[in-house]
């Protein structure tokens, strides 16, 4: 058996190296956690449904309540309600795993923050892909199919993650969730971390006189601490992303709203992967000659450098009312305001 030194002897917490790209992952989480918030409070999972005379009460007496508004040709907005629940509660799903594997990487407890996070990348985050290519497809099977018809083959998430691709200019990062066969594969690591013998796949194999991750040294876990910090806040940009813009695609929100939200979480991800200077970052966001405009006094702040920081930074503050708007979530400050623009 391999001699290593007991986990015990080591103080973990997170290397100061990781600390933005840990910052970001719990933005992430922040954004959809406030979303899900947002949407509970203003009622989105309900949808408004218009009868006429005498349909009320024909509606509330027939038992089979679901056939009738089909029948009076209400189908879409059936769909639609289904479609909101579906979606929110797997944002919910996805948020409480992500966030209790977050946690674990922060405190290096590195098998189980990759444990927790074949659910949410894998089957979760699958299902909301899912919901955005062909949601109909996956409501019927939901509603009327087999267990067995509903699983995320491969294939299928192949199939699912290509048409994202292509659609919506993101990557997907297929590989990472799905591929077995590679070696950057985040498969085999949270296989291991989830079965003390793996003998099925060849880059998963245990070596002789090991259990998985059992006797992992210092300088074994630290590898696999920084490939999490890697890997996933990458991943975890494209699920902020698409989850937000199949929100922002029946939330009634005001375009102010939905351009601030893409412009706060496109500079955040672009610096946190480090495809971006501060300089270029301040280009992009100048471009459209965009203010942030107090939701509280209305006041149009120009965007400085200074003020550039404090907004991906959680917090700015209008100079004239000093109203804080907090940006480490999704913004709602300028919904329900007269003097927010949409153009």
């Amino acid at each position: 058996m391999k001699n290593k030194e007991p986990h015990s002897e080591f103080t973990f917490q997170i290397e100061p190296k990781h600390y933005f790209k840990h910052n970001y992952l719990t933005y992430c989480n922040d954004v959809l956690v406030s979303m899900l918030k947002y949407a509970d409070e203003e009622k989105m999972a309900s949808v408004s449904i218009s009868f006429d005379d005498g349909e009320n009460e024909e509606f509330e007496q027939d038992e089979n309540w679901q056939e009738w508004l089909i029948t009076h040709g209400h189908r879409e907005e059936i769909y639609e309600v289904y479609y909101r629940h579906t979606f929110f509660s797997l944002v919910a799903d996805f948020c409480s795993y992500m966030l209790e594997s977050i946690n674990c990487a922060a405190k290096m407890k590195v098998a189980v923050s990759y444990a927790l996070l074949r659910k949410p990348l894998k089957d979760t985050l699958g299902y909301i892909e899912w919901l955005r290519v062909n949601r109909n497809s996956m409501l019927d099977l939901l509603v009327s199919g087999k267990p067995e018809d509903l699983v995320i083959t491969k294939e299928r998430a192949r199939e699912h993650t290509s048409l994202i691709e292509e659609n919506c200019n993101m990557s997907s990062f297929f590989d990472f969730r799905y591929n077995k066969a590679s070696e950057t594969s985040l498969e085999h690591i949270w296989n291991n971390a989830n079965h003390l013998i793996t003998t099925k796949y060849k880059l998963s194999k245990t070596e002789p006189g090991n259990l998985n991750f059992v006797f992992a040294d210092e300088a074994i876990l630290r590898s696999f601490s920084d490939y999490y910090y890697i890997t996933v806040p990458a991943i975890m940009s494209y699920a902020v992303n698409l989850i937000c813009e199949m929100f922002e695609e029946f939330a009634p929100l005001n375009k102010y709203t939905v351009l601030m939200n893409k412009l706060n979480r496109t500079l955040r991800s672009l610096e946190m992967l480090e495809t971006i200077s501060f300089d270029d970052a301040k280009k992009l966001y100048s471009s459209g000659n965009v203010p942030i405009v107090c939701p509280r006094c209305g006041l149009k702040m120009k965007m400085t450098d200074k003020r550039m920081l404090k907004f991906i930074s959680n917090k700015c503050t209008c100079i004239r009312c000093l109203k804080t708007i907090k940006t480490g979530r999704y913004i709602f400050d300028w919904e329900k305001v007269d003097f927010v623009f949409d153009e």
